[in-house]
């Protein structure tokens, strides 16, 4: 009782507020297997097998009836670099096509009925292979594509020859993104691996045709590969490049002066590129519109590139986050003493409040695996309950070959499935929102996003909820929502931002800017200042050399409360991550919080031991005013039923104690209204 006695002592003196929810902010998390096997079509015993635990996205490698980079070949499974050789690139014939598409449908539609609702093949958004002048691979194809047109509805060969596709360096010569190992891609030796440009019509024509074959086997989507890569020069996109700068109101229009020695223009040069790529997705999915109007696109590209995210795949349905590189692998759990997470990407995607779901695809290291940073039974739980705490929708890679692999995707999907209204529609429940331009590295800042992760950082290890505000979203009438806002490594900014900044201080607002900020902000008079009422206090730090410099600055200076989980002492605390939710019903005003728990004492390796539950955690929850405690229930998926944590009244919060958390835990709170509900928020607020 002395623990929650001294908890509640730190009450807020700031009030968080509870926002009508924008439809679809929020979904239910999916669990996600890939699997790039070569073996599927026509195999009942793999069948089988995803049977036993379907996941709800089965992504799969090219099994599709013509291959994006060497047309209809023999190979199935796998993805670029798979297969690339001898009798697997052997073109088929056109009665085994029709053949294998009937296979393929066939595959597709056992998999629906074996509970799978999204099948998803391997498509790349740039990849041919061949040799442009020994007329093999895909040239081969090309060279006999009236045998499969009207078949196949390909429509008319396109004229000009493939060669001419293909994205160019500044030069004029081919544009490479992948190593070659002396004359050839060594995958594809002898042949070569070319990179398509997203603007050429021809590739868009073939590559829409390869997509409508795959949606009328009956799939559900494509994962688009390669989903950002376009750094070309050829003349299509010089064209539009000065159709891409007249509506943007860009004076310079000369795609061919945007070089890396010209900083200005190649930021412009590399947003032209990414809406190129942005607008090839929408084209791939318009292709298929009347095949399947809810046919989905699923993106490769999000790792590190904030602004691709952004940018690029802001209306495509998933994006993945491909972590294939880290010292100590990627794999979420304790690695060593460092705890591996996904926050960071998972609520990025969540606050730019767009379509785009976030895929996880972790690895123990790269190219070697590292066994004692491998994924165990415990780990992939744990990718599965950060998908529930912070995933909006998401969903985290299980691969069909780890041995507990069906036992997590099926205790995972069924507590989704069950628990599916905890996480559709709601919105942030946070006192603290951090800066998150992403767009910030195409003007050359790349710190800012390392801070950024900081800071993050810091607020998890201090159990403190937060968003990221995203340069979409930042006007007046939606930061005042926040109480306290951090200014990470800013070195360029809209005026009207920092106008904004400085007026959310002027009304109360408390900020901590971290790092660089342009010198001639209105912020910067600011700093030392106190909010109105003297609520709270405008800092500035160069770095964050303090691991608790955020926290004591909510705690001495700004006193909005924002710790959630009580610090006890235990180091073990700083491992466990919260993220808040709440939603409020547009008629009653009544309001129902999700409050997620994960814990990351979670052991890596293929010999760790079972992670240890925490016992006795102390919660203060934020009580916004005007509403009575209707019940509070504690859910998690290691539990058959629900649990009733005691609680107990206090004055302008809920003090209530978890006896046991595992990995993942979820506090639902429902709130009667007293009063009416306030005004919904509207579109013109920042969104």
């Amino acid at each position: 009782m002395l623990n929650i006695v001294l908890f509640a002592a730190a009450a807020s003196t700031n009030v968080i507020q509870v926002y009508e929810p924008i439809t679809g902010l929020t979904d239910p998390p999916v669990t996600y297997v890939l699997d790039y096997g070569s073996n599927h079509v026509g195999n009942a015993e793999w069948l089988a097998r995803v049977a036993a635990a379907p996941p709800e996205l089965l992504h799969l490698g090219k099994d599709v009836p013509m291959n994006h980079s060497w047309g209809p070949v023999r190979a199935l499974g796998g993805e670029n670099q798979a297969f690339g050789k001898g009798d697997a690139i052997t073109l088929l014939k056109p009665a085994e096509v029709r053949q294998r598409m009937t296979g393929i449908a066939t595959m597709v539609r056992s998999l629906h009925d074996a509970g799978v609702k999204m099948v998803m093949p391997y498509v790349c958004s740039m990849t041919l292979a061949g040799h442009d002048r020994k007329r093999t691979g895909f040239w081969a194809f090309y060279d006999q594509w009236i045998k499969y047109a009207n078949g196949f509805d390909l429509g008319l060969r396109p004229a000009p020859d493939p060669a001419k596709w293909l994205q160019r360096q500044h030069d004029g010569s081919f544009q490479r993104f992948y190593k070659y190992d002396g004359d050839f891609y060594p995958p594809y030796e002898p042949n070569h691996r070319y990179a398509a440009c997203a603007n050429n019509p021809n590739w868009q024509h073939w590559l829409s045709r390869v997509v409508m074959l795959a949606a009328k086997c009956g799939y559900d989507g494509v994962f688009t590969d390669n989903g950002a890569s376009q750094r070309c020069y050829c003349a299509e996109c010089q064209k539009e490049f000065r159709t891409w700068a007249r509506e943007h109101k860009i004076a310079q229009n000369d795609l061919l002066k945007a070089t890396t020695e010209n900083a200005e223009r190649y930021e412009q040069a590399q947003r032209f590129w990414l809406e190129s790529m942005h607008r090839l997705q929408l084209r791939l999915r318009t292709a298929v519109a009347k095949l399947n109007s809810n046919f989905k696109i699923f993106a490769n590209g999000g790792h590190n590139r904030p602004e691709a995210v952004k940018l690029a795949f802001a209306d495509s349905n998933f994006v993945m986050f491909e972590k294939s590189f880290g010292e100590r692998g990627t794999h979420p759990g304790l690695a060593g003493d460092r705890v591996n997470h996904n926050v960071v990407e998972l609520k990025y995607v969540q606050c730019l409040r767009k379509m785009v779901k976030p895929i996880i695809l972790t690895r123990s290291g790269y190219p070697k695996s590292q066994p004692e940073f491998e994924m165990n039974r415990a780990s992939a739980a744990l990718g599965c309950a950060e998908m529930a705490a912070f995933g909006n929708g998401g969903g985290f890679l299980i691969r069909p070959n780890w041995p507990d692999g069906a036992a997590v995707v099926k205790q995972y999907r069924a507590f989704y499935e069950k628990n599916a209204e905890l996480y559709r529609a709601n919105d942030s429940f946070v006192a603290v929102a951090v800066v998150y331009w992403g767009e910030q590295k195409l003007a050359g800042n790349k710190k800012h996003a390392e801070v950024v992760r900081q800071v993050s950082d810091q607020l998890l290890a201090a159990r403190v909820p937060f968003d990221y505000v995203v340069e979409d979203c930042f006007t007046n009438n939606f930061i005042r929502r926040y109480p306290a806002l951090v200014l990470p490594e800013i070195t360029r900014a809209e005026p009207k931002w920092l106008e904004t900044v400085a007026s959310y201080i002027q009304q109360g607002g408390s900020v901590m800017i971290v790092g660089a900020h342009p010198e001639n902000s209105p912020v910067l008079p600011l700093v030392q200042t106190r909010a109105v009422g003297g609520r709270g206090l405008t800092k500035r730090i160069e770095t964050l050399d303090e691991p608790d410099a955020i926290s004591s600055w909510l705690n001495d200076y700004v006193h909005v409360g924002a710790q959630i989980l009580a610090d006890d002492g235990r180091e073990e605390l700083r491992r466990v991550f919260v993220n808040s939710f709440a939603r409020r019903g547009r008629e009653t005003g009544d309001v129902r919080m999700a409050l997620h728990f994960v814990n990351y004492n979670v052991p890596l390796g293929v010999n760790a031991p079972p992670p240890k539950p925490l016992t006795d955690l102390m919660l203060r929850i934020p009580v916004p005013p005007n509403l009575k405690l209707r019940s509070l229930t504690a859910l998690d998926p290691d539990s058959p039923t629900a649990e009733q944590p005691g609680w107990k009244q206090g004055e302008g919060n809920l003090l209530v104690k978890l006896s046991r958390l595992n990995i993942y835990k979820a506090l639902v709170v429902d709130f009667l209204s007293t009063v009416p509900p306030p005004p919904p928020i509207k579109k013109s607020d920042g969104f």
